[in-house]
């Protein structure tokens, strides 16, 4: 089901249009606060887009709660690509790889309706992921630098913020859609522990096969080993969109133990779900991370369309009238929409 790889050539776009690719990287800042940046062809989160549609998503958290959130879309012409680099209308995102490692950059200039203009820079440096072969599938999976160091600075129109610790690169990419792949449920997350990162990659197919559980521990010099190990999630209530909030998850193997704590959920959606997580190995090494759930089949429904388009920043379409209470910092957003009322809808400017 997974074709794990490092040698996966950012920014590879998808030849055919019902395939998508994403990368991701994320920061967890000494602080406890966290980044997480995504940008994408045919993001399979994003409903209702178009063949070859564009996304870019930023998200920043500060104690446990999302403090600023865009996601925005444009037309497949908007791309702009060249050997190692990707532009995304004013946003550029380049990916360097050399004898020293992996380097990211992405320069982001995003114009939100209702909101105002988010410009800063998402830095990313750590030797390249040297990882084994994995086994064959239709979905590619690439850690490319882990337990790395990143940095971040970003302004918009009533604030700024400045983020560095440690940081975290990847890709995926299929020709076949997300919801088309035969996955009942996607769990992965990526801790952050002194010297090291460990990440899992839990898949569970939907024809009551075992779950297909894959967890790569991968130090500051890049060298990646496959830990052989089980896992016991436990989930708590549903949310508000029906999915069970995770509590706990247990990884156990001839490593030792690992227990993740889910101790932040800070995005909750129809089939998607994030989490801020804390977790302590057997030998008592603490760490943070990111987490997240995907629930392929939920993709296919239609009822929630509506409100996920919400959240959505379309750039030469009319922006949603609620889009402001979801956009931009968190602070503020009623004001915002009160405000992008009395003024109207407008559509979104193309890209230059």
């Amino acid at each position: 089901m997974i074709r794990l790889g490092s040698r996966f050539a950012p920014p590879h776009l998808p030849p055919s249009s019902s395939g998508f690719s994403w990368w991701y990287a994320d920061i967890c800042g000494e602080a406890g606060e966290g980044l997480v940046l995504i940008w994408a062809r045919n993001l399979p989160f994003v409903p209702s887009a178009a063949p070859g549609e564009l996304s870019v998503a930023l998200a920043v958290y500060k104690d446990g709660r999302e403090r600023f959130y865009a996601l925005q879309t444009a037309p497949g012409d908007a791309a702009r690509a060249a050997p190692g680099s990707l532009e995304i209308g004013r946003s550029a995102f380049e990916v360097r790889q050399g004898p020293r490692g992996v380097s990211l950059r992405a320069d982001l200039d995003i114009d939100v309706a209702g909101v105002g203009r988010v410009r800063g820079a998402v830095e990313v440096a750590g030797a390249s992921a040297r990882l084994p072969d994995g086994q064959h599938g239709s979905l590619d999976w690439a850690p490319i630098t882990l337990a790395a160091r990143g940095r971040a600075e970003l302004t918009w129109s009533d604030g700024a913020l400045a983020i560095s610790g440690r940081a975290y690169f990847d890709g995926n990419a299929s020709e076949t859609p997300l919801d088309e792949l035969g996955i009942r449920d996607w769990r992965w997350g990526r801790i952050a522990l002194p010297r090291r990162d460990l990440v899992y990659f839990v898949l569970s197919p939907e024809e009551g096969v075992e779950d297909r559980t894959t967890v790569l521990e991968v130090d500051e010099t890049g060298a990646g080993v496959p830990l052989a190990m089980t896992h016991a999630f436990d989930d708590g209530m549903p949310g508000w969109f029906g999915l069970r909030r995770a509590s706990s998850l247990v990884l156990r193997g001839d490593a030792g133990e690992l227990t993740v704590d889910f101790t932040h959920q800070v995005e909750d959606g129809p089939f998607y779900q994030r989490y801020v997580v804390e977790a302590v190995t057997s030998d008592g090494e603490r760490g943070r991370g990111v987490a997240e759930r995907v629930v392929p089949g939920r993709l296919r429904q239609s009822w929630h369309r509506p409100l996920v388009n919400m959240r959505v920043d379309r750039l030469g379409r009319k922006a949603s009238m609620w889009l402001p209470l979801f956009a931009g910092a968190s602070s503020g957003r009623v004001r915002r929409l009160v405000t992008s009322w009395l003024r109207g809808p407008r559509e979104q400017e193309a890209y230059p």
